[in-house]
């Protein structure tokens, strides 16, 4: 029997000290809460980079002094305080910025609890401080964390081929100052396989036909020339004058003014004379 009591007074004992301590500790966790500024914040992004549109929602669960929220936003986040306005139409009526923190007065007529809508953009990464606050100084804070936004990979460009090295050549300017390309200073000997005598060469200043002598050419019923060019029905050739007339591309004057068409080499034909009584003949031409 004393045993039995024994053991029933260490249980009573027991049940007190296990009450004690638990009742310290519920005042230890409304000590906490007290502290604490009885909001709530809400968003559906979890992954956050610089440049982004940040949207969250503070939910405020009791009334507070003044209707008054103070908001400590990082320089990093900007907003519109005329465009937070209107997404909180009819809850907010003033917001202000006063020693670097948003002073928000919602309306009287408010019923708890409540959701503040924000909206800014985030110009920077980083870990960022977003604290909220009363009048009686009770604070809510979180934490953000910015990343920086990958820049996308630039795909290779594909190697360029070398280009070979142009010989350079002489440049000169026309009347009308453009630009021009002369004729750059060559061996003609090079192609003088048959070892003929090019010592009588002379610049023309006209487009003339060269003619053709000796061999075959003295013996045919035309006299054949070489000329650069192309020849048409009015192109003539007059007996008297042992001269082509001017026209087209014949005679036409080799100079920077005078733009010419790219000339390509050919051989032109006219009819030897028959008689004296024709003055001239037309010109045939071997294309």
């Amino acid at each position: 029997m004393k045993k039995v009591k024994k053991h029933l007074f260490l249980l009573t004992v027991a049940l007190i000290l296990l009450g004690c301590w638990i009742w310290k500790n519920q005042n230890n966790q409304d000590r906490v809460k007290a502290d604490e500024l009885n909001v709530i914040i809400n968003s559906k992004q979890t992954e956050l980079y610089a440049g982004d549109e940040y949207k969250f929602e503070v939910k405020v669960n009791e009334p507070l002094e003044g209707e008054i929220v103070y908001v400590n936003l990082p320089k990093e986040y900007t907003i519109d305080s005329n465009e937070i306005i209107q997404l909180n139409d009819g809850l907010v009526s003033e917001m202000a910025s006063i020693d670097g923190r948003w002073k928000i007065k919602l309306s009287e007529e408010t019923n708890f609890p409540i959701e503040i809508k924000f909206i800014g953009t985030l110009t920077a990464s980083g870990n960022f401080k977003f604290t909220f606050s009363d009048e009686k100084k009770l604070e809510k804070s979180i934490l953000l964390n910015v990343k920086e936004k990958e820049q996308p990979e630039q795909p290779e460009q594909p190697e360029q081929p070398e280009q070979p090295e142009q010989p350079e050549q002489n440049k000169l300017l026309g009347q009308n100052n453009e630009l021009r390309v002369g004729i750059p200073s060559f061996d003609w000997e090079k192609l003088n396989n048959d070892g003929l005598d090019l010592s009588t060469f002379k610049k023309v200043t006209k487009n003339t036909p060269v003619k053709l002598t000796g061999g075959a050419f003295d013996k045919k019923a035309r006299d054949y020339y070489m000329f650069f060019g192309h020849t048409g029905l009015e192109n003539s050739y007059n007996y008297s004058e042992r001269s082509f007339n001017t026209k087209g591309n014949m005679n036409a004057v080799l100079n920077g003014s005078n733009h010419l068409p790219i000339l390509a080499p050919m051989m032109i034909g006219v009819k030897k004379q028959q008689s004296l009584s024709v003055k001239s003949t037309k010109v045939f031409n071997y294309d």
